[in-house]
């Protein structure tokens, strides 16, 4: 009697133990194809010539993405502007925080100094 309730208790413990690691798996899935999801892009007046000074400067991926920020926020009409005007930068910077403000200050660096 008792070596019936006994055999079942490991098969129990290891249910309670596959389930939370199966819920981990299944988390770590969804993350990394929510980070392979294609982001949206802030559209620029003149894509081109955006995308070559970023290259150019050899920018980062989030490091585009502020400056594409800065641009649509800022209401820009000159792509060239976030990369010859740092006064466009010292505005910007009023208006983020976090992480957004330390890339914004790791492009101005890059650019200006």
């Amino acid at each position: 009697m008792f070596g019936g309730k006994r055999a079942a208790a490991p098969q129990a413990e290891a249910g309670w133990l596959a389930a939370p690691l199966l819920l981990l798996v299944l988390l770590a899935v969804l993350l990394w194809l929510r980070q392979r999801r294609p982001r949206r892009r802030i559209a620029v007046a003149d894509e081109d010539i955006f995308k070559q000074l970023c290259e150019a400067n050899e920018l980062s991926v989030h490091q585009e993405f502020v400056l594409r920020e800065m641009y649509f926020d800022l209401k820009l009409s000159n792509p060239v502007l976030p990369f010859t005007c740092p006064q466009v930068h010292a505005e910007y910077r009023k208006s983020v925080s976090g992480r957004r403000l330390e890339v914004l200050d790791s492009v101005t660096t890059r650019l200006f100094k």
